[in-house]
């Protein structure tokens, strides 16, 4: 039977740039832990969300300051609140906000990791 594991992450303040970090300002770095693929959600848990944007970045622990975008950037908006299924090619994924909301506004986000099939973007 194929394994699954959801890791959810609240409070991640959409208005700090770089690493996003939970309520408890807890970096979110996913340790992939040998699954095949993931996809990422976020839902709004208050203030508005209309201009921040996360983003899924790859990371190894050797290169952990350095998180690197996928071949093809997975985004996260107010208007596409879930990436399609990736393939992890990495020891570990972080949370990381681009582009910041300009107000109060904290998000939950959730890590949905599986084993294959896979798709590559």
């Amino acid at each position: 039977m194929a394994r699954a594991e959801t890791r959810t992450f609240r409070g991640l303040d959409a208005n700090v740039l770089g690493y996003a970090r939970d309520e408890g300002k807890v970096l979110i770095i996913v340790d992939t832990n040998g699954f095949a693929a993931a996809s990422v959600d976020a839902q709004l848990e208050s203030g508005a969300w209309t201009t921040a944007k996360l983003r899924v970045k790859r990371l190894n622990a050797a290169d952990i300051k350095t998180p690197a975008d996928y071949a093809t950037p997975i985004e996260i908006t107010s208007s596409a609140t879930m990436t399609a299924l990736f393939a992890l090619e990495s020891q570990f994924i972080a949370i990381w906000v681009d582009t910041i909301e300009g107000g109060t506004s904290y998000l939950t986000v959730n890590v949905h990791l599986r084993d294959g099939p896979t798709v590559t973007v």
